[in-house]
Formats: C-alpha cells, structure tokens, sequence
C-alpha cells in the first residue's frame, strides 16, 4: 500500500495524526514486530484501521481504559503474533479528593498533573 492511498482514506482527519499512523504501521511492516501507538483515536479512525491492515497482513490490536471507551489506542502486529509478550501500555490511577476546606475542581487536578510532568514520563 502506497501512502497517498492511506492518506486518501482519511481524509477529513488531521494530516499531522494520519501521518503519525502511518509511520507506526510502516515501522511495524518494517520491523516485523509490534508497534503501539501514542494517541487515543477515535472509532472512524480505528475501525477503518482494522479494514487496512487486514488487506497488508498486520492485525491492529485496540485499548481503551475500559473496555467500553470510545477512543482506543492502537497497536499494530504482525500477523500470528503471540500476544502474550504485548507489554501493559495504559497506567491509570485513582485521586482521592477528600477535602472539607475547599472545593477541587477538575482544573486542580489537570494543573497538578502538568506540573509534576507526568505527560513527559509516559
């Protein structure tokens, strides 16, 4: 599959995102090992996804944080791979907010995050 086929699949979607796509599924054709992807896309991405690379021998493995969220990320694999060496790659965790002195808002919490700098360690 050529990439402006791949692009002209996609083509309300950002270009930015749709590249970033294909650079994973073609280091994943390259490699002949799995690729996961870094953001959660949305299901007219994904599921299109499971279309193509069916017709390029890859599988395209989808997660959610549960497993009813709607955007999933992706991992790409090579066909007949043993899925049991895929790595956890989703880490969550629970706040508890208990406070009588002050209302916390979901700001709070985002403000925390970036300032510990969470998104850079992920």
């Amino acid at each position: 599959m050529n990439k402006k086929y791949f692009f002209n699949l996609f083509p309300n979607e950002d270009e930015f995102l749709i590249a970033s796509i294909w650079e994973d599924l073609s280091l994943c054709l390259e490699i002949d090992y799995p690729v996961y992807g870094s953001i959660f896309l949305p299901p007219q991405i994904w599921t299109k996804l499971h279309d193509v690379c069916e017709s390029i021998n890859l599988d395209v493995l989808t997660l959610g944080l549960t497993p009813y969220s709607e955007k999933q990320l992706v991992i790409f694999t090579p066909k007949n791979f043993n899925f049991s060496h895929l790595e956890e790659v989703v880490t969550y965790f629970k706040i508890d907010a208990s406070n009588k002195f002050k209302i916390l808002y979901h700001k709070d919490f985002w403000g925390l995050l970036w300032g510990l700098d969470l998104n850079e360690k992920l």
